[in-house]
This record gives C-alpha cells, sequence and structure tokens, in this order.
C-alpha cells in the first residue's frame, strides 16, 4: 500500500489513535520481561547479604522519552504554533514558521 493510498484510508483520528497506541506499547512490559526481571533478582538474591530487600520491580526498565518532557515546557502559542506546521506540511500547504517567546 503507497504513502498516497493510506492516506486516503485513514482519517487523522485514527492515526493518533495509532500513535497513542504505539506510544503506549513501548512503555508497557511484557510478559518476558517480567520472566526475565524475576529471573535477574532470583541470580542477584545469591549475592547481597540481604536477599529479602531484592525486589523484582528494581530490574523491570522504566522507559521515559525526552519528547514528552520538551512538550510540557513549551507554551500554548509555541504548541500551536508546531502544530500548525506539522499538519500543513502533512497537508501539503507550507508556512513559514513564527518566532515565539519562550517563558
Amino acid at each position: 500500500m503507497s504513502v498516497g493510498q493510506t492516506k486516503a484510508s485513514v482519517s487523522s483520528s485514527e492515526y493518533l489513535e495509532w500513535i497513542h497506541f504505539l506510544d503506549k506499547k513501548d512503555t508497557n512490559t511484557e510478559k518476558i520481561e517480567h520472566y526475565l526481571a524475576a529471573l535477574t533478582a532470583e541470580v542477584r538474591k545469591s549475592y547481597v547479604k540481604h536477599p529479602q530487600k531484592v525486589r523484582v520491580k528494581d530490574f523491570l526498565f522504566k522507559f521515559v522519552k525526552k519528547a514528552e518532557k520538551i512538550k510540557k515546557d513549551l507554551s500554548i502559542a509555541e504548541r500551536t504554533s508546531r502544530a500548525k506546521l506539522f499538519w500543513g506540511a502533512l497537508l501539503g500547504s507550507p508556512q513559514k514558521p513564527k518566532k515565539t517567546k519562550r517563558n
């Protein structure tokens, strides 16, 4: 399927739902990750003085995206400007970026 066909068949709301789903999927831990964390915790327990203090959740990876931190620092005007530029580029109507002041 080409990009043009995909753009024609996928609505903007469905696109945003897929983006949200894929972002959420990347941050969720899967069954194999829990299994490997439990295995690692058991191995670690054999080397420490107080094995009861070793927890499985200490061996699970936590993913934090830098983009989420950056978005929180932007003003509403800056977010609006970026959204307009994104959708303009996506739909083929280019706009020049406006400079906004950051707080």
